[in-house]
């Protein structure tokens, strides 16, 4: 029998309603919640992601593009999405250049799991066997 890991996915958001609406949709993934960049940058100190869904204007020093260009250098693997009521002016270089790598407006009618299939993530299929009986079940084969 096989299982799925849930997704690591990191919101980031000023505004708790946004994060609270977000984690509704998103139910049943592992979620962690980062409320500006400093706190996201603190947040992925405690393991990688698999997808950072960030505000673009956010309190304090820096803005959403900021935190998915550190992350696009610090975990490469991870998928990142910029929202906003109010885009960038250059949200093209920024989705040409694959800083952002998808942008979900605000208010947006699409729910997050479609944004999700859209980027090709996949809960990762686990095996809930032993690696010993994994290994020798290989070995009869």
């Amino acid at each position: 029998m096989q299982t799925h890991a849930p997704l690591r996915i990191l919101l980031v958001d000023d505004d708790l309603n946004q994060l609270r609406a977000s984690a509704r949709q998103l139910q049943g993934h592992s979620i962690r919640f980062a409320t500006d960049v400093a706190s996201a940058l603190q947040e992925l100190q405690g393991g990688a992601v698999d997808l950072v869904l960030s505000d673009y204007q956010m309190p304090g020093n820096g803005d959403g593009v900021a935190l998915l260009e550190a992350v696009r250098h610090a975990y490469p693997d991870a998928r990142r999405v910029l929202t906003s009521a109010a885009p960038p002016p250059y949200l093209a270089e920024l989705l040409l250049s694959g800083v952002v790598e998808h942008f979900v407006p605000k208010p947006s009618s699409r729910p997050l799991r479609q944004v999700i299939r859209e980027l090709g993530l996949r809960p990762q299929r686990l095996d809930p066997r032993p690696r010993a009986a994994t290994a020798r079940s290989h070995e009869l084969n």
